[in-house]
């Protein structure tokens, strides 16, 4: 396919739509969480990124036919928005490799979203075929990626808040990650197990178990790696307990799914 008939089969209502919300995801997690605001060899820099995952699944979810591609374009505008206006208001200069690393970023984590929303937009119309599913990776995947920045943004601001108040304490961030994860997780599982066709609390139950991996993953990085890191008994306890609150999640989702469906059969 060439240049010309990829450029007339783009939406490029969905691409505007996927840069004006990665736009203000980016700038939300920025906000929360960037102490070096523009940083983006930082890694909470670099995790403010990965909402453009959340952007790109929502444009490929919502739009109509394979908008693969409209999401990452999206997220790669977003980025140049959003590097422009960091560079306007705050006075932060960028080097040359953390714009490319942060346009490469951008495009192939906005594309992974856009993989997924269409993977679920597909399970759905097939639902509606009367396909039936042993496993949806799709949507545990979506639940990971959802788990992940729900409870990490949470947490970040539930930090900033402690701060503001100078209630920072080892037992207060304890109880704040406790918190948020539980409130992520708890979130990400009720929208797959709503939103998802068929029975899929085991793909929410999936999806926390990835999803705290990426939060491992993430604390690995920021920790300075392998050789700073390690997990503490209350790592543990928050594992289960987002594991848990995934699954309850999912549940709880899936029985609003049929109550909702029941009402309205009835009317």
């Amino acid at each position: 396919m060439n240049s010309k008939n990829l450029s007339s089969k783009l939406e490029w209502n969905w691409i505007i739509t996927g840069a004006v919300v990665g736009t203000l995801l980016t700038f939300l997690n920025i906000w929360l969480m960037a102490a070096h605001v523009g940083s983006f060899d930082n890694p909470q820099g670099l995790f403010s990124l990965f909402s453009l995952m959340l952007s790109g699944i929502f444009i490929a979810y919502k739009s109509r036919g394979n908008t693969v591609f409209e999401p990452a374009i999206g997220g790669s505008l977003a980025i140049i928005i959003t590097l422009l206006l960091l560079n306007l208001f705050s006075n932060v200069n960028f080097l040359a490799i953390q714009i490319l690393l942060a346009q490469a970023l951008a495009f192939q984590l906005s594309m992974i979203g856009g993989w997924v929303g269409e993977q679920l937009q597909s399970g759905v119309r097939a639902k509606g075929e009367g396909k039936t599913f042993v496993f949806q990776w799709a949507w545990s995947v979506a639940a990971a990626a959802l788990a992940f920045i729900l409870s990490l943004t949470l947490y970040y601001a539930s930090i900033a808040g402690l701060k503001a108040t100078n209630g920072l304490s080892v037992f207060a961030l304890q109880m704040s990650f406790l918190i948020s994860s539980g409130i992520g997780f708890f979130s990400a599982g009720y929208f797959i197990g709503f939103r998802s066709p068929g029975k899929t609390i085991i793909e929410t139950g999936v999806g926390g178990l990835l999803g705290f991996c990426l939060v491992i993953g993430f604390w690995l990085v920021d920790r300075g790696g392998m050789d700073s890191f390690a997990l503490e008994t209350w790592d543990y306890y928050s594992l289960g307990f987002s594991f848990a609150m995934a699954l309850i999640g999912g549940w709880v989702g899936e029985w609003s799914e049929k109550s909702l469906t029941k009402q309205r059969n009835e009317n």
